[in-house]
């Protein structure tokens, strides 16, 4: 059985990032000295960008393109402002969220110590 790797679901994040490149399915290297700023004001410089592919539990499985490769952050993060751009539902009350793709469901996850966190494999 492979290990679950969890991705918070950030509605303030306006990118998706990820801090292993080994999750990558596609990865460019970024040259030209790019950051991007972080929670508490510093900034972090961008290693690269990918695709991800994300297999969730229910077997169900989501692609996540244009994915900042940023080795300083503690936590994987999926904007939930780009999946709705992509034309994904979020549905999020109660303490949980359910995403939608069309009207077929994608994946269900409580909170889970303030967080919403997407747990998938690699």
């Amino acid at each position: 059985m492979q290990s679950l790797i969890e991705w918070i679901l950030d509605s303030g994040a306006l990118r998706h990032f990820c801090a292993n490149k080994e999750l990558m399915i596609y990865f460019e290297d970024v040259v030209d000295g790019q950051c991007v700023y972080t929670g508490n004001s510093s900034t972090a410089a961008v290693k690269g960008k990918g695709k991800i592919l994300l297999k969730f539990t229910s077997e169900k499985m989501l692609s996540l393109s244009n994915i900042l490769f940023v080795t300083s952050l503690r936590r994987n993060l999926v904007s939930s402002t780009l999946l709705d751009i992509v034309r994904l539902k979020l549905v999020q009350e109660a303490g949980k969220v359910v995403i939608i793709r069309n009207v077929n469901f994608v994946r269900k996850r409580y909170r889970s110590e303030r967080l919403l966190v997407l747990n998938a494999t690699a």
